[in-house]
């Protein structure tokens, strides 16, 4: 059975960082081993996790990515010289 993200995925209490559940394996940590050119079999190997697991990462960060895109579009919006209130 698929796990939510929200299962495996949370903030580390006493650094603030995302980690994989009951690890110390951050988010960042995956993003940047596959970044540089780690595959998923060698992350499982060398972080001791399964696929499941990165899988619930890279979510997380397209969740996050999406939340940040939206955030600047509504600033770049606000910001616009041109815009008109229909107040």
């Amino acid at each position: 059975m698929k796990k939510n993200t929200n299962e495996l995925i949370e903030k580390d209490p006493k650094t603030g960082k995302t980690v994989i559940k009951g690890t110390d394996i951050t988010v960042s940590m995956i993003i940047d081993s596959l970044l540089d050119g780690a595959d998923v079999p060698e992350l499982c190997k060398r972080f001791k996790i399964t696929r499941e697991q990165i899988r619930s990462a890279l979510d997380y960060i397209m969740k996050v990515r999406e939340r940040v895109l939206v955030y600047a579009v509504n600033k770049s919006y606000e910001n616009y010289p041109h815009r008109r209130d229909n107040h």
